[in-house]
């Protein structure tokens, strides 16, 4: 199984546990229903309309990388101090 195969599966378990048919499911998320069943079967899809199905599925994206931890560090090093008021 690629990885566009075993997102397509993640989402269609998420939809289906949730008790979502296809056509709910690209109501929620704004999509189109067919745009869910290409998702479900491993076809390639923009990364907007990924997003958009990983909310309406309160599915979390993780990115992990070696050098995540350098990365966070640099971003809050250039956030301004008072950015948390």
């Amino acid at each position: 199984m690629n990885k566009a195969e075993r997102i397509g599966t993640v989402i269609q378990f998420h939809r289906k546990v949730a008790g979502l048919t296809r056509k709910e499911l690209s109501e929620l998320a704004g999509v189109g229903e067919t745009t869910i069943y290409n998702v479900e079967h491993g076809r390639s899809v923009r990364l907007d309309t990924l997003l958009r199905l990983f909310n309406a599925l309160n599915i979390t994206l993780q990115l992990k990388s070696p050098v995540m931890t350098q990365f966070e560090a640099e971003v809050k090093s250039r956030e301004p101090e008072n950015a948390n008021r």
